[in-house]
């Protein structure tokens, strides 16, 4: 339990130290087992999340970056919301998740690589406010 709630609280820091604001806390779950993980819908997926429920981690992705990834996922809920988070381009969502979650490289799926780029060429100087606005045209 420890262990989850120093993952959730570090992850919490990294995306605030990034200034990507989150105007919430969304409940995580933190899965020891793969039943625990399948009981809330999980799959073959590393973690899931539900808007408006929360987080589920599967066991094995007990690690900060993929804590910090979801959590974009919720900024991206909150701020442009989860409906219209959903019909934009996977470089958007993906990308932004990738870049933000400061996942070792040996850990992103190649195809999520040039997603990154793109996002970053996209956001760049952008401020958090003008990303928000400017996603509505995407």
């Amino acid at each position: 339990m420890y262990q989850a709630i120093e993952l959730y609280g570090s992850a919490v820091k990294n995306i605030s130290a990034a200034q990507l604001p989150l105007r919430a806390s969304p409940t995580f779950v933190y899965c020891s087992t793969a039943e625990c993980y399948q009981s809330f819908g999980g799959g073959n997926e590393r973690a899931i999340s539900y808007p408006f429920l929360g987080t589920v981690i599967a066991p094995e992705s007990w690690q900060r970056h993929i804590t910090q990834h979801e959590l974009v996922h919720w900024f991206q809920f909150y701020e442009i919301g989860p409906v219209s988070t959903m019909m934009k381009p996977e470089w958007f969502r993906e990308g932004m998740a990738y870049v933000y979650s400061n996942a070792p490289e040996s850990d992103i799926p190649e195809h999520y690589l040039p997603m990154m780029v793109k996002y970053d060429e996209w956001h760049s100087d952008k401020s958090w406010s003008e990303v928000v606005q400017d996603a509505g045209d995407l």
